[in-house]
């Protein structure tokens, strides 16, 4: 199966594009050069970890947070069949 295209305009809707990496480090932005701790409180950085662990277990990539409800959206699932998941933190 083909990975699922979406469009700037919908992801942008998501919230705050972010990163994980291999090792599970988190981080903003584009790529891989500011931790995702050096720009939200502990507290959150740990919540948000916890609910990418729960909902794609070691599955690394990109990912948005929405602060202001509380949301991460992510890719679930195989690669080749990416699914969008929306899941509290």
């Amino acid at each position: 199966m083909a990975t699922t295209f979406f469009p700037r305009q919908v992801k942008s809707s998501w919230g705050i594009p972010a990163n994980q990496n291999s090792e599970g480090k988190l981080f903003v932005g584009k790529g891989w050069g500011t931790a995702f701790s050096t720009q939200f409180p502990q507290e959150t950085t740990s919540r948000v970890k916890k609910c990418l662990t729960k909902n794609r277990g070691d599955r690394n990539g990109r990912f948005w947070v929405n602060l202001k409800e509380e949301t991460v959206t992510m890719m679930v699932g195989d690669s080749a069949d990416n699914q969008i998941l929306e899941a509290k933190f």
